[in-house]
Order: structure tokens, then sequence, then C-alpha cells
């Protein structure tokens, strides 16, 4: 059976637990994990329906390239990225075609307002 779930993909472990959890009190089915390389796993694994991919930039080893990899493999899920760096970092990203994006500092409950967002504009 095929399960539909959130992949968040955060290197900081407290933040990544508070914000799974917040996203499963909105009754996300939420699988946080700490790399790329791990969210790779899920998003491959025939088990699983990326709902939508979280992507934490911070304390990220090469950002730019850890999101060209997720748009390649997974290309019709959205991406929410949680951009470092501030509101100058989002325009190069927007510039280079993603369009969800937060810029840090954010609250956990405007990234699980913006994930609810989403989630819903992608059903309609």
């Amino acid at each position: 059976m095929k399960t539909r779930a959130a992949i968040l993909i955060m290197k900081d472990w407290r933040e990544r637990a508070f914000l799974r959890a917040q996203l499963l009190e909105e009754g996300i089915r939420t699988l946080a994990v700490e790399t790329l390389n791990e969210g790779l796993d899920w998003i491959s694994d025939k088990r699983i329906i990326p709902a939508i991919i979280i992507y934490d930039n911070q304390s990220q080893d090469d950002p730019t390239a850890d999101i060209r990899l997720l748009s390649e493999h997974a290309s019709s899920t959205p991406i929410l990225i949680i951009a470092a760096g501030g509101k100058r970092k989002a325009i190069g990203l927007e510039r280079a075609g993603f369009k969800h994006i937060i810029t840090r500092p954010v609250r956990i409950g405007r990234i699980v307002e913006k994930v609810k967002e989403i989630l819903e504009s992608d059903l309609i």
C-alpha cells in the first residue's frame, strides 16, 4: 500500500522534531530526515508518494545543488525551501524558478501555514 507523506529535510534535530510534530498535529503525515540522501531514499521509495518536500538549506553543504537534485527527482512534487541568508538568497532562488520559499528567521507556525497552503492549492 502506498503512503502519501510530506518529506522534511532539515539538519537541526530539535527544529526538525518540532516542525514534524506540528505538521503531524495538523494531520499531515511527515517523514523527517537529516540529509538530502535520506530524503532521496524516501522520494525514490515506491511505497511513498511525496505530497510536498520541505527543504531547509541552513547548514547544508551545497544547498543550490541539493535543490536542483531534489527538483530532478521529484519534478511533480512541490518543494518548500526554507532559505537561510535572507531575502537576497530567496530572490536568487526565485530567479532559478523556485516558487515556494520562506526566508529565515521564520516561526514554525508560519512554515506549517505555508505547507497547508501549498497542499490545499495542489488539490485544486
